[in-house]
């Protein structure tokens, strides 16, 4: 199911980008340090910046307290490295 989301966030629809981030709002860390949630979440930051950015601060913010934490599993490590990547 992933691979569809991804090719989803393709579309850069804003309320699609809306109803997905609302409905893994309550899982986000889960989601992050999934094995294969951490590409959806990988792409939907990339998808974030191109066509919805006030959801993307969203996201943002809702992460930022656990950065350290996700910065230390071995999956939730490559989304932050996504998204330095994104904000350089």
């Amino acid at each position: 199911g992933c691979r569809i989301l991804q090719k989803k966030f393709d579309e850069n629809s804003p309320e699609f980008m809306n109803t997905f981030y609302k409905k893994i709002k309550e899982k986000l860390e889960d989601i992050i340090n999934n094995q294969f949630g951490n590409y959806v979440i990988q792409k939907f930051v990339s998808s974030c910046l191109n066509c919805n950015v006030k959801l993307f601060e969203d996201f943002f913010s809702d992460i930022k307290e656990n950065i350290l934490k996700y910065s230390n599993d071995p999956y939730g490590s490559r989304v932050i490295q996504k998204l330095l990547e994104l904000l350089i």
